[in-house]
């Protein structure tokens, strides 16, 4: 044999006998023993690379693909396909979608012939294009951490529609995730509805709920304001958390939440320790002596680290927090319990906080008459 030229001669009679073997189109069909040499021969690793190279410059020579993809229903394609084994090969593909992606027919796909189990064969550009924004893609819990919203007013925030969720090809069987532009697109619609110029005395926005005895969970509503351009506030550069540069004065706040008192509010069926500080206003020491106290539940018995979001809302009906009250009657916070003594409420619950000192929550109904 004239090596390594001959090799095309070999090929192409393996390729002539093609209709005597089983199965569709592809390498072993084409090549039969050829296509796993080596394998079943024997060979060794030299033998076996100056073949595949000899193989590869035949089919180069020709026109056509390497032999893993040198289809002949298919060779004429106008984008390169890819079978089946190299699809599932590519990071973030598997099964199960690549299944989804021929039967929603989200890019072109090429079936041999019209059997139920004959191979497909995948447009390589198109799908390279799906799985490149698929691998973009952030579960909605990273969301907290890169702009500082609490997760409750994100959840809000996608039941308002002023966060969007991948949908469609790019988020199947993913739940609940997003993609980053998504906080490109939020920080744009809020320094376009934010006024020019810096607010006089002006505070971040979740300082000045706290400053002004305003509920944590009006936050989420306060931020659909801004978000749809109807609170006065200004929006700092910078690459602090989002949240933190929404810079809006007492006053201001304080009108606005008149006009939103009765709004209800989504809580997630999971919250951080840190979501239920700034919904309830709680120091974020005293959460771990709330459970412990039964008015706050764990959510993961096996960790403990995160607190159920019923027991959150319940909290928030039937008590107040030291914290608060102490805002609200403008006392120390280590005051709170003797001043309130001489008005002959008593604490609902007594628990140990994180520092050792003893903690109290408070029935809203003793405290609200004396709010006004």
């Amino acid at each position: 044999m004239d090596w390594p030229h001959g090799m095309g001669a070999v090929v192409q009679l393996m390729r002539e006998t093609a209709d005597s073997r089983a199965g569709y189109y592809g390498l072993r069909k084409e090549l039969g023993p050829l296509a796993d040499f080596g394998v079943d021969y024997g060979a060794t690793q030299r033998v076996v690379a100056e073949v595949s190279t000899a193989t590869n410059n035949f089919y180069a020579s020709n026109g056509r693909t390497r032999p893993g993809t040198s289809y002949e229903a298919l060779e004429n394609a106008r984008h390169r396909l890819l079978s089946y084994r190299e699809a599932v090969r590519k990071p973030g593909a598997n099964p199960a979608y690549l299944t989804s992606i021929v039967k929603h027919h989200d890019i072109e796909v090429v079936q041999a012939d019209a059997a139920k189990h004959a191979p497909v064969f995948f447009n390589e550009s198109e799908l390279n294009q799906l799985l490149k924004e698929r691998n973009q893609l952030r579960p909605l819990d990273r969301l907290p951490v890169i702009t500082g919203l609490p997760m409750f007013a994100v959840h809000g925030l996608v039941q308002s529609g002023h966060i969007c969720l991948a949908a469609g090809a790019v988020a199947r069987f993913r739940s609940a995730v997003f993609h980053p532009s998504e906080i490109e697109r939020l920080e744009a619609r809020l320094l376009a509805n934010a006024i020019e110029q810096d607010v006089d005395n002006a505070k971040p926005l979740l300082i000045a709920i706290r400053d002004t005895c305003s509920r944590g969970r009006n936050l989420l509503p306060l931020l659909r304001l801004s978000l749809d351009g109807d609170l006065q506030y200004s929006f700092h550069g910078g690459s602090e958390p989002l949240l933190s540069r929404i810079m809006v004065r007492e006053e201001i706040l304080l009108a606005s939440i008149r006009k939103i008192s009765n709004h209800s509010v989504p809580v997630p069926d999971k919250m951080s320790r840190r979501d239920v500080s700034i919904y309830l206003d709680v120091d974020n020491d005293d959460i771990i002596g709330l459970v412990q106290a039964g008015l706050l539940k764990v959510a993961d018995l096996r960790y403990g680290r995160m607190v159920e979001g019923k027991s959150v809302i319940d909290f928030a009906e039937k008590y107040m927090s030291t914290h608060f009250i102490a805002r609200s009657f403008e006392f120390a916070t280590r005051s709170v319990q003797k001043n309130l003594a001489l008005l002959n409420i008593k604490p609902a619950a007594v628990f140990q906080s994180a520092n050792r000192t003893n903690g109290y929550a408070w029935h809203r109904r003793d405290i609200d008459p004396y709010l006004g």
